[in-house]
């Protein structure tokens, strides 16, 4: 086995009681496909049953997958009390566990982290162990592991699987080569292409149109150079609504919602500004946002997001701050009439 495999099966040694796997809020397919398919491959691999966990529930696309899928998976939505050891996937920040967050506080020392996302330092310091690295998916991290296990995973998991890396690289767009082989293992293994891809396809519901159109009407657009970098604010479906702002033209967008006394912020760009500025959104943004308004921040090249404290008006210029000093360029405001 290599190192992967190797330390996960440590740390499960080192927590002989209960064990749970969570995930982001709102787990999207590709944190459900990584935590289930760590979970079968460590009951088969040592007979350990683990937990679990996904805060705040799954979001409509992954209800969609799991019912695809024919898997009966059962799994709380908040914090568990009386664990041993917790582990974490598709995580970057602690604020992303949204209501399961107080767990981490009393696990502190006894947390293992299997991501693909640039993890903040405050994360890694409450971790046991962790196996990240920068990938298409963490699904493909967890197949790996599996494969190391010597495990066979059941069909409703790669199923899983193979949604979360489609859902993640957006149909290969922004495929590996790890990411591609995973992908064609599974297939090899009977699970149908085009049930995978159906299920992935739905309408938007009338309230993410809303925000998506929400977002495109109170944008506000800066020019750095020859950059576009692009504003908004709306009260959910965040992601979404960056989507849609560089699907319009923008080379950046940060998308804010106000929470109470923080702010979520979600970030997205386009390989050509991460290639031409030489920035990433998840090492260089992201967690110099969350030192300088307090919080936490991180993320991949081309999508972060941070929760910090302060208010939208401040992310704003923070951010321009941020983007003017590694650019060494000048933002201009650009008046959309």
């Amino acid at each position: 086995m290599r190192g992967g495999a190797e330390r996960l099966l440590e740390f499960l040694d080192s927590a002989p009681g209960a064990v749970a796997i969570a995930t982001h809020a709102n787990a999207d397919p590709d944190a459900v496909g990584c935590a289930v398919a760590l979970r079968e491959g460590v009951a088969r691999a040592v007979g350990r049953d683990l937990q679990l966990i996904f805060p705040e529930g799954v979001s409509r696309t992954s209800r969609r997958i799991i019912e695809r899928s024919g898997a009966r998976l059962s799994y709380a939505e908040g914090g568990v009390e009386g664990l041993s050891g917790l582990i974490l996937v598709d995580l970057a920040s602690p604020g992303q566990l949204g209501a399961a967050r107080a767990m981490l506080d009393e696990l502190r020392g006894r947390v293992f982290l299997v991501d693909h996302h640039v993890p903040t330092r405050d994360l890694l310091e409450l971790c046991w162990g962790a196996v990240v690295r920068e990938e298409a998916a963490a699904s493909v991290i967890a197949y790996e592991i599996c494969a190391e296990l010597g495990v066979e995973l059941p069909r409703e998991a790669l199923f899983l699987v193979l949604a979360g890396i489609l859902f993640d690289t957006r149909r290969f767009t922004h495929a590996t080569p790890a990411a591609l082989a995973v992908a064609s293992e599974v297939l090899r293994h009977g699970v149908p292409y085009s049930d995978v891809v159906e299920a992935l396809q739905q309408e938007m519901d009338l309230p993410e149109r809303i925000a998506r159109l929400k977002a495109a009407g109170r944008l506000r657009l800066y020019r750095l150079g020859d950059w576009l970098v692009a504003f908004t604010h709306v009260g959910s479906f965040e992601a979404s609504a960056a989507r849609a702002i560089l699907s319009l033209g923008a080379d950046a967008v940060f998308v804010v919602s106000e929470r109470n006394e923080e702010v979520r912020v979600s970030a997205r760009c386009t390989s050509r500004f991460r290639e031409g500025a030489g920035l990433s959104l998840g090492e260089d943004v992201m967690p110099r946002l969350a030192e300088l308004m307090g919080g936490s921040g991180g993320g991949h090249h081309l999508a972060g997001g941070a929760l910090v404290r302060g208010t939208s008006e401040d992310v704003v210029a923070k951010c321009l701050e941020i983007l003017s000093e590694k650019l060494g360029l000048e933002a201009r405001q650009l008046i959309l009439d």
